[in-house]
């Protein structure tokens, strides 16, 4: 995409003029080399149009991690805009870039960030948050309460962390609300092969429960997730995992 383009359709996304879409893009650009790894931001900048490859090699990078409010006021300052607003801007350069390099690229980059910078990219679909994604696992399996819904989800999604590949996770994540996002952390590459009985054993013991209620655990947060990620993405997920495993989501 030609760098007017990717201007016009930040501030058609936004409903800004081009002028301040053209600062927050390049501004979005910049906080992004400042705290990504030099290499993930240099694979990022050999996609996009020139007139953004001209800042890179002035941003320092691997700066201290900033939270997205803290990111937010950084874009605010090189660009112009007041904080409060850059948000949604940043929403609309994000979405754009997204569309100006792979996808997959520019989510490897957020991924490095604080969970909830995930919320910057574009899914096609609605994400549930906290409260709606305890709801759905709460509903599943009929808990009485939203604290064992939350046990239930930790314990069910770190699990499934150690079971399939770092990839795989941090395309799951995308999807659900940023809190949640942590128990997905760390999966191995290549994922740790075993089977549904090992796999419950696991829930079992991460959430200081017995083997019945581990069974209700998994069911229920890999029925969540199913109704929460797109239907590719959840056929993926399947792929890399023991059909009795993937069997226990309704």
């Amino acid at each position: 995409m030609k760098y007017k383009d990717i201007v016009a359709k930040t501030g058609q996304r936004a409903n800004i003029p081009d002028k301040r879409a053209d600062a927050v893009v390049r501004a979005t650009v910049q906080a992004l080399g400042e705290q990504a790894s030099s290499r993930q931001f240099h694979d990022l900048v050999e996609q996009l149009p020139r007139e953004l490859k001209q800042i890179a090699p002035d941003i320092p990078g691997g700066m201290t991690q900033r939270s997205v409010e803290d990111f937010a006021a950084r874009v605010g300052d090189l660009s112009g805009v007041d904080a409060s607003e850059a948000r949604d801007d940043i929403q609309a350069a994000v979405a754009t870039l997204a569309e100006t390099v792979s996808y997959e690229q520019l989510e490897d980059l957020l991924a490095e960030f604080p969970p909830d910078f995930l919320d910057l990219l574009p899914t096609g679909q609605r994400r549930p948050n906290e409260a709606e994604f305890l709801d759905r696992v709460r509903q599943a399996a009929g808990f009485a309460s939203m604290d064992e819904a939350a046990s239930a989800i930790g314990a069910t999604l770190s699990t499934l962390a150690d079971r399939i590949t770092a990839g795989q996770a941090q395309d799951i994540a995308v999807y659900l609300p940023a809190e949640f996002r942590g128990h997905l952390a760390g999966s191995p590459e290549p994922a740790t092969a075993f089977d549904r009985e090992i796999f419950l054993d696991r829930i079992a013991t991460a959430g200081q429960t017995d083997r019945a209620t581990a069974e209700r655990y998994a069911r229920a947060v890999l029925t969540a997730v199913r109704e929460t990620v797109p239907q590719r993405e959840y056929a993926d997920l399947l792929d890399q995992l023991p059909p009795d495993i993937g069997r226990l989501a309704r």
